[in-house]
């Protein structure tokens, strides 16, 4: 999880440094240009030049920040140089602890950051020195440190200290909330305590614990909204609609408040999904169920309309010059209406449905699914009806079997133009297409090409009922 306040961060050694000080806008500005004109070298001497600027006018957040982008370049450009570099830093350290309190915490800081990142044993011992006096951290302002510490949007709620910025850098939250409680910080006592809690489902009795103790202050609805990314997906959706309702009422005026309004708004978006048992289907077919998933619904109408089309069109729904000639081909008046009604449910609850397509006369039909509600985007799909049925069978020395029977009866079909195409994925050239008509055992065999043939499109027609055109996919191993 992201920390929820953009409170205070340390830059360190992990972003470009932005002008923050006005005396050193300047040195700062020709620092950036040198950047941008992938002049390191440039940069490094122009950051030694604002480091003595800052240490004649102890302007600690200048030093610190010229000195550790200086230590960046310097690696960059010899990588070899990272030991270096922090044997310096290390040094720096050591130089004003016992006399800097202060800067010795934010030199310890930064080490342990460092080590955490390199996996450096001594990490524990460099963050137990930088929180080793909480008061004086407190009493000391993060503004006195830019440009190496950038201010946030909410760091009032710590009164802009110094004790946050490296506490959550350390990540010691609660020492952090034993602080802020000793001094009747409750609004950073909340903070820190919620940020000390992981976020899991296992921790909502502590979140809730947490609330009862400062549901009184606004920013107890950040707590809310950890809570509620803790409750998990296999929470019931009542029980969250519920929860967030109490917590808008409660902590309204959270700024952040609105990510549940967000969350609320998602869990109610209307919304319908359709699937069929079979969109392929014989003309007797009459147990061909329908699923219809609903919420925030009260009406969906389905339609379904014969097509001019035959069975081996290559039309897409999801192209618009081809959903303009679908509508061209279409037959009004062979067009059924099936109406679903939702009603007596709330906003957010799940509505299970289903029903039975109709019996077709053998066909290509499209399929459109709306709702009268505003803003939603009707579904399609295309439906099949047909009396063939294609079964085949490999041979030997490279033939196949193809066998057209029809699905009412189980008889074969004589007559049918089976065409058979060999795509060739590996050059330009064309595919390859056959085509051979059925015997009296509505049986074909074809020849394999020397192409690599992954699958095979079997376009059947029975001649003359050409208003049975269908088509067939199916996969085949050399």
């Amino acid at each position: 999880m992201k920390k929820p306040l953009v409170i205070l961060s340390i830059i360190f050694l992990l972003l470009p440094i932005t002008v923050t000080a006005q005396s050193f806008d300047a040195l700062w500005q020709q620092v950036n240009q040198a950047e941008q004109k992938d002049l390191p070298k440039t940069q490094i001497s122009l950051l030694k030049k604002i480091e003595q600027k800052a240490q004649k006018e102890k302007a600690y957040g200048q030093i610190l920040a010229a000195s550790l982008l200086a230590s960046r370049l310097q690696t960059e450009i010899a990588p070899d140089s990272a030991e270096v570099e922090l044997k310096r830093l290390k040094a720096k350290a050591k130089m004003v602890e016992g006399k800097d309190e202060v800067l010795s915490a934010v030199y310890n800081c930064i080490l342990g950051v460092i080590g955490r990142n390199a996996d450096d044993g001594n990490t524990d011992d460099y963050f137990k020195k930088a929180l080793a006096n909480p008061s004086l951290l407190a009493s000391q302002k993060a503004a006195d440190f830019e440009p190496l510490i950038e201010i946030g949007n909410n760091d009032d709620i710590f009164k802009s200290d110094l004790l946050h910025v490296i506490g959550m850098q350390v990540g010691n939250y609660d020492k952090l909330h034993s602080y802020y409680k000793s001094v009747g910080n409750r609004e950073a006592a909340c903070y820190t305590a919620m940020m000390g809690i992981k976020e899991e489902k296992e921790s909502i009795s502590k979140l809730d614990s947490l609330m009862q103790v400062y549901s009184d202050l606004p920013i107890c609805g950040e707590v809310a909204l950890k809570r509620y990314a803790c409750m998990g997906e296999d929470t019931p959706v009542e029980e969250k609609i519920a929860y967030i309702d109490n917590a808008l009422v409660r902590w309204a005026s959270w700024n952040r408040i609105v990510s549940l309004r967000n969350a609320r708004a998602e869990l109610t978006r209307p919304m319908f999904e359709m699937s069929f048992d079979k969109r392929n289907v014989s003309s007797t077919e009459k147990n061909n169920w329908v699923k219809l998933n609903t919420r925030n619904v009260s009406d969906v109408v389905v339609t379904v309309t014969r097509t001019k089309l035959s069975g081996n069109h290559s039309l897409s729904l999801g192209d618009k010059d081809d959903m303009a000639k679908l509508k061209a081909s279409l037959l009004p008046a062979t067009t059924q209406t099936i109406n679903r009604t939702f009603t007596g449910h709330k906003d957010y609850e799940a509505v299970k449905d289903s029903f039975l397509m109709p019996t077709l006369p053998l066909g290509v039909y499209f399929i459109k699914v709306e709702t009268p509600k505003k803003n939603f985007t009707p579904e399609y799909a295309f439906y099949y009806v047909s009396d063939l049925y294609v079964m085949s069978e490999l041979q030997p020395k490279k033939k196949a079997r193809y066998v057209v029977v029809n699905v009412v009866d189980g008889q074969p079909v004589a007559n049918v133009t089976v065409q058979a195409t060999y795509p060739n994925y590996y050059n330009d050239k064309p595919s390859i297409v056959k085509k051979l008509v059925t015997n009296k055992n509505g049986e074909v065999v074809f020849d394999s090409e020397e192409l690599p043939l992954t699958s095979m499109s079997l376009r059947i027609r029975i001649k003359p009922l050409k208003k049975l055109n269908w088509r067939v996919r199916m996969t085949t191993i050399r």
